[in-house]
């Protein structure tokens, strides 16, 4: 585990509008190797990638939040808003519709992502913070995001796996009673993928002043 004090030194950028396209390999490049990891088992092709974030980049409501050591990309969080058009978040905007549930003041995380060896509780708590504050800022008062479910004893489940759920109850997100699925080509325990249904459970937070 990386040393915490060293977050001082990382370097901390939200992107958006013409910059995000200059992240887009990069990230794409990111998504790949770590979304294979438990609990996504997410395997995927650049070529996929690139194209759901040059369609994510094109949104004016999108933004990308990175951290760098040095020239290093050691984590990032994508985030938009429910109401943004983007194909992911008009999913997510009709399921919470049909709880009767205001999307306007949303704000919904993609993905916050941090290479092995740099995670900690601090440099992902403070990723979720920065977010959360940009939302502030915008005048968005909820923030919401959609996490894997896998079972206690799903046999990719790593010896001693912590759970992420410890730091999104520590920020005080509850996770609420919709859920949905996504097809993805999802790892094995054999190591080979198939296409196959995951659920996903919505999380939310309001936001104080």
């Amino acid at each position: 585990m990386q040393n915490t004090a060293a977050i001082s030194n990382y370097n901390f950028k939200i992107s958006k509008g013409n910059e995000l396209e200059e992240l887009i390999p990069e990230i794409a490049k990111a998504r790949l190797e770590l979304f294979k990891e438990f609990p996504y088992l997410y395997e995927g092709t650049y070529e996929n990638e690139l194209k759901y974030l040059t369609d994510f980049v094109k949104n004016p409501k999108s933004i990308i939040l990175t951290a760098h050591e040095a020239d290093k990309l050691i984590a990032f969080v994508t985030a938009t808003a429910v109401e943004s058009g983007f194909d992911l978040t008009e999913a997510i905007k009709d399921l919470m519709q049909k709880e009767d549930i205001d999307t306007s003041k949303y704000f919904y995380i993609s993905e916050m992502m941090v290479y092995p060896e740099f995670r900690s509780f601090e440099l992902q708590n403070k990723l979720k913070k920065d977010i959360e504050n940009y939302a502030k800022e915008n005048s968005y008062t909820k923030v919401c995001f959609l996490s894997v479910f896998r079972e206690n004893d799903h046999p990719l489940r790593p010896e001693g796996y912590k759970e992420i759920s410890r730091l999104w109850k520590f920020n005080k997100y509850h996770k609420t009673d919709i859920s949905t699925e996504f097809e993805w080509n999802t790892v094995q325990k054999d190591s080979e993928s198939k296409l196959m249904n995951n659920r996903l459970d919505l999380w939310e937070k309001k936001l104080t002043k």
